[in-house]
C-alpha cells in the first residue's frame, strides 16, 4: 500500500550562486533591504539565526511544494527526499523571498528547513502581514502539525 502524499509540487525556481550571507544585514526590523521590508522577527529567529553568517553557495534549483494536509516535520522531510534535499540555506531562502509572490499572510506561508548557528535544523517560515515580512521559527521536533496550504522549499 502506498502512503498518501503530503505535498504537491508547484514548480521550481532558480537561485543564482550567492556570496557570503550575513543574516543581520538582511533581517533588519523596520528597514527595507533588497526590496523586502522586515516587519517582525520572532524570538526564536533572533536567538538562533540573526547572528548567522553563511559561506557562499552555488547556484541551485529550488523546488516549491504546497502542503496538502496538516503534517509534522519528520514526515515532510522524508517526503522532500531526506535532510540533504529538504534543507536549504538562509541566503537561498532570502533570495527566494525577494522574488516570491507576496500574498497576504493568511493565504500563504513560505517555509524552509534551515540550520541555525549551532547546525540544528529548524523550520523557518515567512509571510507578509500587509506589506511587511514576518518571520517565525519552530523546532522540527514540535509535536503540532503544520497547516495545509503552507509552501515548502527544498532542493
Amino acid at each position: 500500500m502506498t502512503a498518501e502524499r503530503l505535498l504537491y509540487l508547484i514548480g521550481s525556481v532558480p537561485v543564482p550562486a550567492l556570496p557570503e550571507f550575513v543574516a543581520a544585514e538582511k533581517f533588519r526590523v523596520g528597514e527595507t533591504t533588497d526590496g523586502l521590508t522586515v516587519g517582525w522577527l520572532d524570538d526564536n529567529f533572533k536567538k538562533h539565526f540573526l547572528g548567522k553568517i553563511e559561506e557562499a553557495v552555488e547556484a541551485a534549483e529550488l523546488r516549491v511544494h504546497e502542503l496538502i494536509k496538516p503534517s509534522r516535520d519528520p514526515a515532510l522531510i522524508a517526503e522532500l527526499g531526506g535532510g540533504d534535499k529538504a534543507e536549504i540555506s538562509l541566503g537561498q531562502f532570502w533570495h527566494f523571498l525577494t522574488k516570491a509572490n507576496r500574498v497576504r499572510w493568511w493565504v500563504c506561508w513560505y517555509c524552509a528547513h534551515i540550520r541555525d548557528l549551532d547546525r540544528v535544523l529548524w523550520v523557518v517560515s515567512a509571510s507578509w502581514g500587509g506589506v511587511d515580512l514576518r518571520v517565525a521559527v519552530r523546532s522540527v521536533d514540535n509535536p503540532f502539525r503544520l497547516d495545509a496550504g503552507r509552501r515548502f522549499l527544498s532542493r
